[in-house]
């Protein structure tokens, strides 16, 4: 076992001031990937909002899904609160999680933000995953499917780096990706 982990990760980068990442190439079986993003697209409730940016109002640029355990805080970004899904709503998602669990057994999550990029027009522009609901030491997982690849961005990444997924023109494919949070109880 590597570090908490399971399974060793490909790459490890240390990004300097506590914060690091882990990339792990065919975290899944390409086969078992592929039968996952296929039932991801069909089984969930996607949907792609209305955000409010700088006070305009937008269209969300890619379809999303959110699944939490009971009892958690109100999660909300960009003026838009998702519906909150249960697990038990979608047994393909609960199998995945436990194998992210089983790889990576230090890891704790109790919640996941699916995104849907449909084409190469789909994008997310920079931010960081660093909404006021999420623990400040955040270990982050995400697992995109349509490249099979897993990465997880821990302690104080979240807070001081930024992340994109930008227009492809290239890319005509379907790419869903997971991230993988523990949100706290108490808000900050």
């Amino acid at each position: 076992m590597f570090a908490g982990f399971t399974v060793p990760p490909t790459k490890q980068f240390d990004l300097g001031n506590g914060s690091d990442l882990l990339y792990f190439e065919n975290f899944l079986e390409r086969k078992e990937a592929s039968g996952y993003l296929e039932s991801l697209n069909n089984e969930l409730p996607w949907i792609r909002p209305t955000l409010s940016v700088y006070g305009q109002k937008c269209e969300q640029p890619r379809e999303t899904c959110y699944v939490a355990d009971e009892g958690l805080p109100t999660y909300k970004y960009s003026g838009y609160q998702p519906i909150v899904y249960k697990w038990e709503d979608f047994p393909v998602l609960k199998i995945i999680a436990n194998a992210v669990h089983s790889a990576l057994p230090a890891a704790k999550f109790n919640s996941v933000l699916l995104n849907r990029y449909t084409n190469g027009n789909d994008y997310a522009a920079w931010h960081a995953d660093d909404e006021k609901v999420h623990r400040v030491l955040l270990t982050c997982l995400k697992l995109i499917l349509h490249a099979n690849h897993k990465v997880q961005r821990g302690s104080y990444t979240q807070r001081d780096w930024e992340h994109s997924v930008p227009k492809r023109k290239r890319v005509n494919g379907l790419r869903i990706n997971l991230t993988f949070r523990y949100i706290t109880s108490e808000q900050r």
